[in-house]
């Protein structure tokens, strides 16, 4: 019972319960957690400073960013993906990773995305046709 009232702050003092002195971080937020960087952030920051101003002739693979980070190749795409959302222009042509510097390479970038997502559309109607039977979904 009184290892219970010392977790709950309590301390025996003759026969009566009093509270015990507080420990001078517990009121502080800042000191309830770890304050090094997660995995994940440390990552992203590699990755980032990896990938900013690396042009199309200098790409680098996933595999590649993969061995300079915490985290395998299939984190470094979640890890694109969130770096995009936030604003960096980050693609690959399968070929590796770089960042869109020009205006061109915005088009080409586009466009295979465009492409991509027709191809998509295709094999939606081409899975949909064989699972009906060729009829249309």
């Amino acid at each position: 019972m009184w290892r219970r009232a010392a977790r709950l702050g309590v301390v025996r003092v003759s026969a009566s319960i009093q509270p015990a002195e507080p420990h001078p971080l517990a009121g502080d937020p800042r000191h309830w957690a770890d304050s090094r960087p997660s995995k994940h952030e440390v990552a992203k920051h590699a990755v980032a400073a990896t990938l900013a101003g690396r042009g199309y002739d200098d790409r680098i693979s996933g595999a590649e960013l993969a061995a300079r980070t915490p985290v395998g190749k299939s984190a470094v795409r979640d890890l694109v993906a969130e770096l995009r959302r936030e604003g960096m222009a980050v693609v690959s042509f399968g070929s590796g990773y770089f960042e869109i510097q020009s205006d061109e390479t915005f088009r080409e970038a586009m466009a295979r995305q465009e492409r991509a997502q027709q191809r998509a559309r295709e094999t939606q109607q081409e899975l949909a046709a064989a699972y009906y039977g060729g009829e249309p979904a």
